[in-house]
Parts: structure tokens; C-alpha cells; sequence
């Protein structure tokens, strides 16, 4: 069945998964698709939901999601974190923007995250481009190049440029290189026309650092510094089946005597 869009979910709060689902039914009737991967099973009420799709898996988040977008079925794919709250109406005025935009053109589903749901990135518009954040000055990009975090996309470009690239282990910065992809591409990144969701974020421990976290500093961003402050301009389509190269057990969450 083809439904207007696939909400993809590589996460391991599956309690949440229920309360995820009833919202996007609320929204969007039974125009979706939710599919969600990770090593916990979802909830029991889930089993029987035809347009639910769970996929266990022991990977990287960004295996996890790049593996559960190839069953994806809907027309756009749209990448969400399970520690939200969805806000009410947003998501269905976003498809009713992107299906009047070419379909090589993306949308940044703006957001907030802080403590407790808190957090004001939604209300800064400069948030969501290449200059505003120091880290992503490089050599190969441009500053005037937007960036999407969580993305909608349709979902047969996403798979015609590869999709998210696997070395990166967190679902973060190969977000950012397939948005520069898309642009590079000749597609637009469309913001969102308000805030699509609100994420809880505690700030990463210095000393009892967490697997993502982990990720980030010794795998994440030495790797986006090696590729973007290079000589050679990195490549416009990648392999989609990268996520099969990626460990199946991800090492950072799952060890081994």
C-alpha cells in the first residue's frame, strides 16, 4: 500500500512508540506509515496495526534508520526521534507544502529541544543554516547551505542519493551531509511553516558519557572534518545499501566477553 508518508523512528524508547503512533493518527487519518527499529519490541497494542512496522535490529541509529526506510512505502520520508511530543496539525500542513515543491527539494521539520521539552531553537531562523554553527565551518561547505536535522524528503530521492551515509554512527551529522547532497543536487530546503515537534535533551556527562555521545566525539566528527575539510568534493550519490556495511551490533551499546 502507498501511503503519503513514512515516519521512520531508529530508537530504543519504545514505550513511546504507542503514544507516537496516536498522535500521527490523529493528524494525518490513516494516510502513514510508522516504522520503527531498534533492539526493544513495541508495545503489544502495536501487533495488529497494519500500517505499523517494526524491523529489530542491533545497529548504529543511522543503520537502524537507513535499513527501516527500505520498507518504507510512502511518497515522502520523514525522520523523527521517539522522545517527542508531535505538535498538533504541523506535520499535514508540511505534506501540504512539500506536494507543491519539486520533488527534489527537502523540508526542514524545525523543532526545539531542551530539558524537559524546553528550548527555543524553533524561534531562530539562522539555527537552521551552516553559518550559525561554528562546527560546521569547513572548507567544502557553504556556509549559506541549510540544514536538517529532522527531514522530510521524498522518499525516491532520498533513495536515489543514497540516503543517510552509515560510517557516521548517531543520526546527526550525515543528516547534514545529505541535506548538502540535496542542495548540491539543485534541490531546496524548505523550513517548515512552524514547529513540527518538541524533543527532550539532557546535557551529555563529561565523565559518564553515553553511546551517542560517544559516537559523536571519537567516530561523528572526526569523520565530518576529515570529509568536508578535504580536497576532494564528497560524493553526490552514495551506495543505499551503506547500512549493510555498518556492524550489526552496534559496539558502543552492545559488548561481548
Amino acid at each position: 500500500m502507498k501511503y503519503k508518508i513514512s515516519v521512520v523512528v531508529s530508537g530504543i524508547r519504545s514505550d513511546n512508540w504507542l503514544n507516537i503512533y496516536n498522535d500521527l493518527r490523529q493528524q494525518l487519518g490513516a494516510s502513514f506509515q510508522l516504522i520503527c527499529c531498534g533492539p526493544n519490541f513495541p508495545p503489544p497494542e502495536l501487533a495488529s496495526v497494519i500500517n505499523f512496522i517494526y524491523i529489530r535490529d542491533f545497529g548504529s541509529p543511522s543503520r537502524c534508520f537507513q535499513l527501516a526506510s527500505t520498507v518504507a512505502t510512502g511518497k515522502y520520508i520523514f525522520s523523527l526521534s521517539d522522545d517527542c511530543i508531535l505538535e498538533h496539525g504541523a506535520l499535514a500542513e508540511c505534506i501540504e507544502i512539500m506536494d507543491s515543491k519539486s520533488e527534489k527539494d527537502g523540508m526542514i521539520m524545525i523543532y526545539s529541544e531542551g530539558q524537559s521539552f524546553t528550548g527555543n531553537q524553533h524561534t531562530i531562523p539562522q539555527y537552521w543554516t551552516c553559518d550559525y554553527h561554528s562546527g560546521l565551518h569547513k572548507k567544502l561547505v557553504n556556509r549559506n547551505w541549510k540544514i536538517a536535522p529532522q527531514f522530510m524528503y521524498t522518499l525516491e530521492n532520498y533513495r536515489r542519493l543514497g540516503g543517510l551515509d552509515c560510517r557516521w554512527e548517531h543520526i546527526n551529522m550525515n543528516t547534514h551531509d545529505l541535506a548538502f547532497r540535496v542542495q548540491r543536487d539543485g534541490g531546496i530546503m524548505h523550513y517548515a511553516p512552524r514547529r513540527v515537534a518538541r524533543f527532550d535533551w539532557k546535557p551529555w556527562d563529561p565523565v559518564n558519557k553515553i553511546p551517542v555521545q560517544l559516537a559523536y566525539e571519537l567516530n561523528d566528527e572526526p569523520l565530518f572534518n576529515k570529509i568536508y575539510d578535504g580536497d576532494a568534493e564528497p560524493d553526490l550519490v552514495i551506495d543505499y545499501n551503506n547500512w549493510t556495511k555498518a556492524n550489526p551490533f552496534w559496539e558502543r551499546t552492545f559488548k561481548f566477553e
